[in-house]
């Protein structure tokens, strides 16, 4: 689970000990996790971009590394309120309808405040990845054994 003070805990349930990771160390485990997601999701036509918005999409590190393992552009916000950013700029243009503008004016008009992120080979972080999905992979086994 996730602590509110950038601290992630789990439970081991064969100990019930319970471990703390720092917000540093449960980042990649947090990306390696949508990666595999991602892929199980096995989607027909790739994304163009990622957009990030909430409170990790200030975070410079975690949306490079995020447009480097994704191997997409990135756009990440340093404005953390992204719902109330939508309501105030749906607010603010009474007059406009959402069918009036088009699909490419509101995405331009959307990442005219993002931070662009564009993704670079990152040979650590994908051999950590390989080796997360390796030990994943044999734990699953190992527990399907047992």
């Amino acid at each position: 689970g996730g602590g509110g003070c950038g601290v992630f805990f789990f439970n081991d349930t064969a100990t019930t000990e319970i471990y703390t990771l720092s917000l540093h160390d449960a980042l990649p485990i947090l990306l390696f996790m949508l990666l595999e997601n991602y892929y199980a999701m096995q989607i027909e036509s790739l994304p163009e971009a990622i957009i990030l918005s909430g409170g990790l999409s200030v975070d410079a590190r975690y949306n490079q590394s995020l447009a480097n393992l994704f191997r997409l552009p990135t756009y990440g916000f340093e404005d953390i309120e992204a719902t109330a950013r939508g309501v105030a700029r749906l607010l603010s243009q009474p007059s406009l309808s959402q069918s009036s503008l088009s699909q490419s004016s509101r995405e331009k008009s959307v990442l005219e405040n993002a931070v662009f992120f564009s993704p670079h080979q990152d040979r650590v972080l994908e051999s950590r990845f390989q080796n997360w999905r390796e030990q994943m992979s044999k734990q699953i086994r190992e527990s399907h054994d047992t």
